[in-house]
């Protein structure tokens, strides 16, 4: 929880006057250092000098013996209370120190080693250039020459006036000099004093014990040593009340006595025994993380699931398009070569009435079957869904190594059941679907197209589907996984979202985008194979994408249709309102229009091959500008629904 303002203003000021007059700002990963001095050094604020003053390095606190000791004692499973959501400390871990540093490891020090020094060893760690100023103007405005890996002790920004104001002006609404800055370097600004405040908190973030009253708060040692440090008075006066020598706060102290031990005189003896003393105490207490819990976010952290399917789509990818290679060589295509032949290619009609054209055709209840006097290389199909053009591939479909495609398709299933395995982790760590943030919705989006996927590829077996399927998930699922780690978090939901229909509204809305996607990844399909001139190959005639793009979309649509009704029936119970226009409303809307559009000029129109896949991805635009463009592009953004845009740390 960040402090407020005041109190916030106050620990950083305390800090600074316990601080060495000496401060430094370290550039690069070598070892050399630039001092960069201001008040009471006889030396101007960004101006540097060489000195036998030797700052504190981060490999200077790294203690092998301690960390080996860390590692093996099980504290790492303990649960901590960060934001209102309970954590493992391997987890907590690598949440603070991605915040504080932006980097997943500091100087390739395990997140657990640095973390807790960094709150045991807190006097040593505030003169270590930890926090990256990653913008070159804001380093200007600081007075620092812009450099690569520019980074800076907490210490420093205490010691300087313009930085210390600038700093802390932006918690009381700013200042001068932060009004005249552009918008880039404002956010650097504030992603600046987001790490540095993570920094400071740190002590009293590391909430390992929960106090038992009925808003579920937990609090950590240094509140129940100092209880005017908490930042509520009933929690305050709850501990000033509490039994430090009675369960649970004793087993608690006692492991807090170990850390200190451990980081002041390297001796982590103790460390293992009371990491299990408090947790046996602790895991009576209705409000303490279950043991599947800890051990499902230990998983979560260590293993990464989503990265792993990230890792087995590419795999797969690899696999299909290895299977496509032995098509390409198949008997059957260079017998067809030989003999002069190709593979039939369907051709489709707007309308029964067209497919009459060439001659009369008979009608079945599943097709539309050709008269004699129809070439025998044509197959027609109406446009109502009767014909399926899938049943006239390539000649050459099918007849590669199947022993490739079972390989391809059995991994590419690993990698949806990996994905779906990752979701409910996150749905049982977060107690609720996991649809409500940025990540969250990609990698349910990501799930969805996972498995409409693998049932395309189930059907038709050709190896093409999943290829390129397996192409797009490794690419988004990539982007996604690349997100700062502060959007990726498990977080608890805003007060708006927390509600009934989170779990209908917006899941309905993110199946049919998943559906969309993989009809624009057949879209994309048609247009390769028309820039190839549809010739007889690998691949199907592109009248075949065209059709499942259109099968596609016409799933996604209802789903869509659902979701849209669904999030009118919340609107209304949550405002009063079923309908405000803001942009995010406005614009599913005319997503929905786009894809019923579409749909009539496909089904009632005749629209087929080109224009069509052209008008799906319109539709798959709309959804774009729906699903990012409301949160990023300017003048969008805002409205009811602004809970819904990207976070500004991290």
């Amino acid at each position: 929880m960040i402090l407020p303002r005041c109190l916030f203003a106050a620990a950083v000021l305390t800090l600074a006057a316990a601080a060495p007059a000496q401060y430094y700002a370290k550039t690069g990963r070598t070892e050399t250092v630039e001092v960069h001095s201001g008040a009471g050094t006889g030396i101007a604020p960004g101006e540097t000098t060489s000195t036998a003053f030797v700052p504190v390095e981060p490999a200077a606190l790294y203690y092998p013996a301690v960390d080996e000791a860390l590692a093996k004692s099980g504290i790492d499973s303990i649960a901590v209370q960060s934001e209102g959501i309970a954590h493992t400390l391997r987890t907590f871990a690598a949440i603070k120190v991605n915040a504080i540093t932006g980097k997943p490891s500091f100087e390739k020090q395990d997140p657990l080693f640095t973390l807790l020094g960094m709150i045991y060893q807190n006097k040593q760690w505030v003169k270590c250039p930890i926090i990256p100023v990653e913008n070159p103007k804001l380093a200007e405005v600081f007075g620092l020459q812009p450099h690569r890996n520019l980074r800076v002790a907490p210490v420093w920004v205490m010691k300087t006036p313009n930085v210390r104001n600038l700093v802390l002006a932006g918690m009381a609404g700013g200042n001068e000099v932060e009004a005249k800055l552009d918008e880039t370097t404002k956010k650097a600004l504030e992603k600046f004093r987001f790490r540095l405040i993570s920094f400071i908190n740190l002590p009293g973030d590391f909430r390992i014990a929960p106090v038992g009253d009925e808003a579920g708060n937990w609090v950590s040692p240094s509140m129940i040593e100092h209880p005017e440090t908490a930042p509520d008075e009933a929690i305050a006066q709850r501990l000033q009340m509490a039994d430090t020598k009675a369960e649970p706060w004793a087993s608690v102290l006692a492991l807090n006595a170990a850390l200190k031990k451990a980081y002041d005189d390297k001796d982590p003896a103790d460390v293992a025994s009371t990491t299990k003393w408090m947790v046996e105490r602790l895991g009576d207490m209705p409000a303490y993380m279950p043991d599947h819990l800890r051990a499902l976010d230990h998983i979560n952290t260590v293993w990464h699931p989503f990265g792993k399917a990230s890792l087995l789509y590419g795999i797969s990818f690899f696999i299909f398009l290895a299977y496509l290679w032995t098509v390409k060589q198949g008997p059957r295509k260079l017998k067809l070569a030989a003999a002069g032949t190709t593979a039939p290619s369907p051709v489709t009609g707007s309308s029964p009435a067209l497919a009459m054209a060439g001659g009369p055709a008979q009608f079945s209840a599943t097709t539309f079957t050709p008269a004699p006097s129809v070439p025998d290389s044509m197959v027609v199909r109406s446009t109502a869904g009767y014909g399926d053009p899938t049943q006239a591939a390539s000649a050459a479909a099918g007849q590669g190594s199947r022993v490739l495609w079972r390989i391809g398709f059995g991994v590419f299933s690993v990698a949806a059941l990996v994905m779906v395995a990752a979701l409910l982790i996150r749905f049982l760590l977060a107690g609720r679907m996991p649809v409500s943030n940025l990540y969250e919705s990609i990698t349910f989006a990501m799930g969805g197209f996972a498995i409409a996927s693998l049932t395309f590829e189930a059907i038709y077996r050709q190896g093409w589907i999943g290829c390129a399927a397996s192409a797009a998930s490794t690419i988004l699922m990539s982007l996604a996984n690349s997100l700062p780690l502060q959007m990726r978090k498990v977080e608890p939901l805003v007060a708006v979202l927390n509600n009934y229909w989170l779990n209908w509204h917006v899941t309905s809305l993110l199946i049919s985008y998943s559906l969309f996607l993989i009809a624009f990844v057949f879209a994309i399909m048609f247009f390769v194979k028309e820039m190839t001139g549809d010739q007889p190959g690998i691949l199907p005639g592109k009248e075949m994408f065209e059709y499942l793009a259109y099968r596609a979309i016409q799933v996604g649509w209802p789903l869509l249709t659902i979701g849209i009704l669904l999030g009118a029936v919340w609107a209304n119970t949550a405002w009063g309102n079923a309908w405000s226009w803001d942009p995010k409303e406005t614009w599913a809307l005319i997503t929905w229009f786009t894809y019923t559009i579409y749909l009539h000029l496909r089904m009632n129109l005749g629209w087929t091959g080109r224009r069509s896949v052209v008008a799906s991805i319109v539709g798959f635009v709309m959804v774009l500008v729906t699903y990012f463009g409301v949160s990023y592009l300017p003048g969008l953004s805002g409205g009811m629904h602004s809970y819904a845009e990207p976070i500004k740390k991290g």
